[in-house]
This record gives structure tokens, C-alpha cells and sequence, in this order.
């Protein structure tokens, strides 16, 4: 029997049976873990809400062996993140980060470095609920971080700068100039957008905060980032959908052709 006590991001919960719920955890040193928190649905007051939605807490966890299933022991909240639950956009935002974690770190296999990045992209989306910046940031970072960095300085193929009449191809991994294009259909991404997106990426902590977002920015950074994730990971974004369908966005289309000027 081993018995362990860790920090952990809620990811999601799950019923089991009448009584107990199966809870996803995403821990610094173990990555994500399928857990058991036996009589939580009969027991309000032992939990408290603590495995519905977004949330970081301190969990103590004990297993039987090396294959059996974690029970989770107690658990305490260290942050609950109360803007998300004020907004449905509010909670779509948090989500997307949340599914893309879920979708990048394989089961129990150790993710530190996107583990930092998830919790501190929630406290940024805590801090400033309504902004896409930081779920555009982080989103992206992690993407980066799990080797999933679309190109967004140059041309993938003739390696020259970004230029206005660029698209985005997620098969050739990034932005496409018209001339290498050849008249296929991507995305307008603006030579702003492109900057802006590579700067959040490469960017340290500390600047990522004084780095600016134009409106143009914002949504073409949405429209990549939901048809990437698509893309890139066969597993579209149900919370970047609802977060669109919510604000009245339309679907990314795909229709524009290399050589036309995209937005902005």
C-alpha cells in the first residue's frame, strides 16, 4: 500500500455507480491519473464541490499496488476559480485549456512543464476572465511545449516572413505564403497575427504580460487555434465551439484562397 499527497488540476468527474465518482487528475509528477473518490455522491459535506469543474487542489491518494486505481483519500481546495462559474464564455475559456491538457499528457505519464502552464493559465483567465489573450497564450504555450508548435514566423516552405496575403495549412504545420500556397484554400492569417502568436510562444513569463493583442489578432488566433487543435490532434474543441457559438462567431471556414488578403 502506498499512500502520496500532491498538488492536482481537476480535469473532470465521472459517476460510478450510486454513490462513488470517478475523478480525472492532471498531478506535477504523475501526470493524469484516473482516481476513485468513493461515497462522494452520497456525501456532499466530505468534498464539497471540490471535482466540479476547473479547480486546483491538494489531494492525499492511496493505491493498493502499482496497477490498482488511486482512492482519494481527502482533499482540500487550494484554488476555486469563482469568475469561471459567473460567465458560460467564462467557463468555455477555462475548458479549452482544460480538454487540451486532457488531449496532450497521456495517462500517468509526468508533464511538469504543461502542468505549470495549465495552472498558471487558469489563474491569468481567474484574474482576467474576459480576455482570449491568455487563453490564446497558453493554449498555444502548451501546444508548444507537448511538440505541437505550428509556424507561425515564416513560410513553412520558403522560410521567408509572414506576410498579409498568408494562410494557415495544419497539414504543412503552419503558415503558407501565396506563392508556395499554390491557390490552396487555409485560413487568412495577417502578418500581425502571425507576429503576435509567435511572440506569445517564445515569450518569457515575466513579457508575456506586455505583449498586446489587436482585435484582428484575437479572432484569427481563435479560428487557428480550434481548426490546429482539430487538426493536429483528431479531437475537435468542444469548449472553443460552444465559446464560439455563444459569441455568435462563425465556424472557421477554410475557404479563402492563398493570394486573396485576409483580415486585418
Amino acid at each position: 500500500m502506498t499512500r502520496w499527497q500532491t498538488e492536482a488540476v481537476v480535469l473532470g468527474a465521472d459517476a460510478r455507480g450510486e454513490s462513488d465518482r470517478l475523478v480525472q487528475l492532471f498531478t506535477p509528477s504523475a501526470g493524469r491519473l484516473w482516481t476513485l473518490a468513493k461515497g462522494a455522491l452520497k456525501s456532499r459535506k466530505r468534498f464539497a464541490g471540490l471535482f466540479d469543474g476547473p479547480q486546483v487542489i491538494e489531494v492525499g491518494l492511496m493505491s493498493w499496488t502499482r496497477t490498482s486505481r488511486a482512492l482519494i483519500e481527502h482533499a482540500d481546495l487550494v484554488a476555486g476559480f469563482p469568475a469561471f462559474r459567473q460567465k458560460p464564455e467564462r467557463l468555455c475559456r477555462a475548458y479549452a485549456l482544460v480538454e487540451l491538457a486532457r488531449a496532450l499528457v497521456p495517462e500517468e505519464s509526468p508533464a511538469p512543464g504543461l502542468y505549470v502552464l495549465l495552472r498558471r493559465g487558469l489563474f491569468r483567465l481567474q484574474a482576467e476572465p474576459d480576455r482570449d489573450r491568455w487563453l490564446l497564450a497558453y493554449a498555444f504555450r502548451m501546444l508548444a511545449a507537448a511538440g505541437h508548435q505550428p509556424e507561425l514566423s515564416a513560410c513553412v516552405c520558403c522560410r521567408k516572413g509572414a506576410s498579409r496575403e498568408a494562410v494557415f495549412l495544419p497539414e504543412e504545420g503552419g503558415v503558407v505564403c501565396a506563392g508556395c500556397a499554390g491557390g490552396r484554400h487555409g485560413l487568412p492569417v495577417s502578418a500581425d497575427t502571425s507576429r503576435t502568436l509567435a511572440a506569445v510562444i517564445g515569450a518569457s513569463e515575466k513579457g508575456l504580460g506586455r505583449l498586446g493583442f489587436t482585435a484582428n489578432a484575437v479572432r484569427q488566433g481563435r479560428e487557428l487555434l480550434e481548426h490546429f487543435i482539430a487538426h493536429q490532434l483528431a479531437d475537435p474543441s468542444r469548449s472553443l465551439g460552444v465559446l464560439r457559438e455563444l459569441e455568435g462567431w462563425r465556424a472557421p471556414s477554410v475557404g479563402a484562397r492563398a493570394g486573396h488578403r485576409g483580415q486585418g
